[in-house]
């Protein structure tokens, strides 16, 4: 497809090939007609269709072609459909910048009139942004990764899979310093693909939240984005109407619902309510041992 637009592109094939090769190369999955073979901390098997991804490269129409194959396997494959317009609170939904046709002043006029004040009357001279790919800078965004990730309560994937994302994808980390707390306290992670940037993994230390720091990081990458000559830029997985859902629209994006094809329905917010709670309250020493090794295992990352 040559018209690509925020609604009518998914990942393109080439990138999803190599989603695979670094799956085999980071966790050693075996793979059955494009599905991760997934087994669970009990021992269950479940066909993930590439894990970790917020989507594919298929269609609804070929997912939902795909899994009426799967007879009595248990199965996942996270797709987009654009053809929805009727969200509901809580479901999954990916955000999007469009950049199509207009000029950099054009997407500013979409940013919400609040995140427009903060960007013209805050005083950024604080920060320090930095960018690149070396081992250097997957060190310093993975330490703060760690600590966003604890205070989610979610499990930290492990450090291998952000030097894979290096020798598979095109791949820049974003790295903010405080002058005045003089250390790092936000960081991003952007993979490229052929005609967006798309940001999986990103977070400002508490701390720092209220200086603006995840506003000036995110203004920048978009930027970047943009001046990349790039069609759009996908924000990632959000819970529609969650704060992160809220925070995501104030920059323009609009959101596209992600399907999530399964025999067994949960609404993935919820099913993990009570598992993040616990995990939040572990040691973030041992969240960060154990949390990579038990990543493997978790088919809704």
């Amino acid at each position: 497809m040559s018209n690509h637009t925020i609604n009518n592109t998914c990942f393109s094939e080439d990138f999803c090939l190599r989603w695979t090769e670094l799956l085999k190369k980071l966790y050693n999955y075996k793979f059955e007609n494009g599905f991760a073979i997934v087994r669970g901390l009990l021992g269950n098997k479940t066909y993930s269709f590439l894990p970790i991804l917020s989507y594919t490269d298929l269609s609804y129409e070929q997912a939902k072609d795909l899994v009426s194959k799967m007879q009595k396997k248990n199965y996942q494959i996270k797709v987009l459909n654009f053809d929805l317009k009727n969200f509901i609170a809580g479901h999954p939904v990916t955000l999007r910048i469009n950049f199509k046709d207009l000029s950099f002043d054009d997407v500013k006029k979409n940013f919400s009139s609040r995140l427009s004040r903060y960007l013209n009357n805050t005083d950024f001279s604080d920060f320090f942004l930095e960018k690149g790919h070396s081992d250097t800078h997957i060190q310093k965004f993975y330490s703060i990764f760690q600590i966003i990730m604890h205070n989610h309560g979610t499990p930290p994937l492990s450090k291998k899979l952000f030097y894979l994302l290096c020798q598979y994808f095109q791949t820049e980390y974003y790295i903010l310093y405080s002058k005045k707390q003089k250390r790092n306290i936000s960081a991003a992670c952007v993979l490229k693909d052929n005609h967006f940037s798309w940001i999986p993994w990103s977070g400002t230390i508490n701390q720092a939240q209220n200086h603006l720091a995840g506003h000036y990081l995110y203004y920048n990458i978009i930027k970047s984005s943009y001046e990349s000559k790039e069609k759009f830029f996908d924000f990632g997985r959000s819970a529609y109407l969650s704060s992160n859902y809220e925070f995501k629209r104030r920059w323009g994006a609009s959101p596209i619902k992600i399907e999530i094809l399964t025999n067994k329905n949960s609404d993935i917010y919820q099913k993990y309510q009570l598992a993040s709670k616990i995990w939040k309250k572990i040691p973030i020493q041992l969240a960060n041992f154990f949390g990579p090794k038990i990543c493997k295992y978790l088919k809704d990352l």
